[in-house]
């Protein structure tokens, strides 16, 4: 197989995975900060500090999220560029080979 085409298949799969963990981890922030609720819709915990921290954990990782999303789109779109200009230099080159 081709290196160019290799590396744009594993450029692709680099994408999706990183694009599937930002949101896995999106989900596991907003499952905790879900069953965290109280009643009338207020997260609850035990001492103030535990809250301050985990809130702060949370934005952190809220942030590592989108950036891993935002990043796999980017890449997925290079990605297809590059591919998209691979298959015409190559469907070229079978013409000229012609």
């Amino acid at each position: 197989m081709d290196t160019n085409i290799q590396r744009i298949l594993l450029s692709k799969t680099c994408s999706i995975i990183t694009i599937i963990t930002g949101i896995a981890i999106r989900c596991v922030i907003d499952r905790r900060r879900f069953y965290r609720r109280g009643v009338g819709g207020l997260q609850h915990y035990p001492k103030y500090w535990i809250a301050i921290a985990t809130i702060f954990i949370e934005w952190v990782f809220q942030w590592v999220a989108n950036f891993l999303i935002l990043s796999g789109f980017l890449l997925l779109l290079v990605c297809l560029d590059s591919s998209k200009h691979h298959y015409k230099d190559v469907q070229q080159n079978k013409t000229i080979q012609s």
